[in-house]
């Protein structure tokens, strides 16, 4: 797969970063070059129409954007970082031959010079550093001051105080040069500018993978929903894969994508999906979105998210996410919040196994699977899709915490390791048969693919 990077900024920059970028497999490097900051946003909006990321070669051309452009194309900014102004200083000492308080310097934050006095236990005269700090907050709308940046630098070598100039904007550069005043341009490593292209090029590939996370959504209304009903829900969601076919009434609907075609198909257009599902199911209808890197974790979430969505009067629908915030409802009022254990003995099981909420979850749907029946590690790591390893750790450490306790051997085949069976003790059954069945939704499910 090759990834289109749009780069915008100045000829210096893009050029230098067209270098390295030809050093990096799999991208194509598109330039996009102003001569004025006031050119971004057309460059910007030309990027989003051919580039699958897009990179600014700082916070200027970065500020200078056309915000209402915004989209799911994802950017990066090039970081201002004390590097740049350490070897900057250090360049114009030896060959410039100027001292510490002969340099004028611009720069973003003039927090970086703090952390470089206090290291070098060296004081700047503040007169001599201007910053703009302001420009990192998207919600200050000012013009940017690039005449009082100039002008700056300009009375300063006017009046003997400076010797040279540094400065990080690229237009205070070309315009300090045709004054004829002695400046340098704040320049990066090449290999800082290398891992730049690189971010760009693994947000593009997280975006991909994020997309392609799977999705579970689960339908319900008051009554069952019918398989005619389940054809014309099929033929709506028309831009997914059809369904299977159903030849019986359920009470819970459930189907499964991804997390990229949900947000393409149905939460961009989710007031006209609403309105044609009610035409189907002719009443109120409650939906759940789950998320997960794997089938179990989207189903469990789809469940939590359609759980919560029940409870609203009229037809909507929350989403739990893959790392466990729960968004809704998606009709009015819409938040997010982070779920949390809130059963307390779960949340001890939790502590004394030393494991996770997601792990202990799938553990607990697992016994539920299996009819709450004695099991072996393969069988756990068959369901899990881990390795026995993998498994046989889990499965000490919930023996430590007295969650599980073995029930003896079992010997498969002649030849070959005895296979040890484990069986949950009691009290734990009780409180996971419990569990199961407050946060079930139905047991009366069909699933089909989108």
């Amino acid at each position: 797969m090759t990834i289109r990077i749009g780069y915008i900024g100045s000829a210096y920059s893009v050029a230098t970063n067209k270098q390295l970028a030809s050093e990096i497999s799999s991208i194509t490097y598109i330039p996009y070059t102003y001569e004025y900051p006031y050119d971004v946003p057309r460059l910007y909006e030309a990027a989003q129409q051919e580039c699958d990321v897009i990179c600014f070669s700082g916070i200027v051309p970065h500020f200078y954007r056309d915000h209402t452009l915004d989209s799911d194309i994802p950017t990066v900014i090039t970081p201002f970082h004390p590097y740049m102004v350490v070897t900057s200083l250090l360049t114009c000492i030896v060959k410039k031959n100027v001292t510490l308080n002969q340099i004028s310097i611009d720069l973003p934050t003039i927090e970086m010079i703090h952390e470089i006095e206090q290291t070098i236990g060296y004081s700047f005269q503040g007169e001599m550093v201007v910053d703009y700090q302001w420009i990192y907050h998207e919600e200050e709308e000012r013009p940017f001051p690039f005449n009082e940046i100039v002008q700056f630098h300009q009375e300063h070598y006017m009046s003997g105080k400076a010797h040279i100039a540094i400065t990080s904007i690229h237009y205070v550069y070309d315009k300090l040069q045709a004054k004829n005043i002695p400046v340098m341009y704040m320049t990066d490593s090449d290999n800082h500018l290398q891992q730049v292209l690189e971010e760009a090029k693994q947000k593009v590939r997280y975006a991909h993978m994020h997309e392609s996370m799977i999705a579970t959504l689960y339908m319900t209304r008051k009554g069952s929903i019918t398989p005619i009903m389940d054809e014309h829900i099929r033929g709506t969601l028309q831009n997914l894969i059809p369904l299977h076919d159903q030849t019986k009434d359920v009470d819970i609907a459930q189907y499964y994508t991804t997390k990229g075609m949900i947000t393409k198909s149905i939460l961009q257009q989710l007031d006209q999906w609403m309105e044609q599902m009610e035409g189907i199911t002719h009443t109120p209808f409650s939906f759940g979105i789950g998320y997960g890197s794997q089938l179990f974790d989207a189903q469990q979430n789809a469940s939590d998210a359609l759980q919560a969505a029940i409870q609203e009067k009229g037809s909507n629908g929350y989403i739990v996410t893959e790392n466990n915030k729960r968004i809704g409802p998606l009709i009015g009022g819409t938040h997010t919040e982070k779920l949390r254990v809130t059963e307390k003995w779960l949340d001890e099981v939790i502590t004394k196994s030393q494991t996770n909420m997601k792990t202990m979850r799938r553990f607990i749907q697992f016994m539920h699977m299996h009819n709450f029946q004695p099991f072996t590690a393969h069988e756990l790591a068959s369901y899990s899709d881990v390795t026995v390893r993998t498994a046989e750790r889990f499965i000490k450490k919930i023996v430590e915490a007295h969650i599980i306790e073995s029930y003896g051997q079992e010997q498969h085949v002649q030849h070959g390791r005895p296979r040890t069976i484990y069986g949950l003790k009691n009290t734990t059954e009780t409180q996971f048969r419990s569990y199961i069945q407050e946060n079930t939704v139905t047991t009366n499910i069909v699933t089909a693919p989108l």
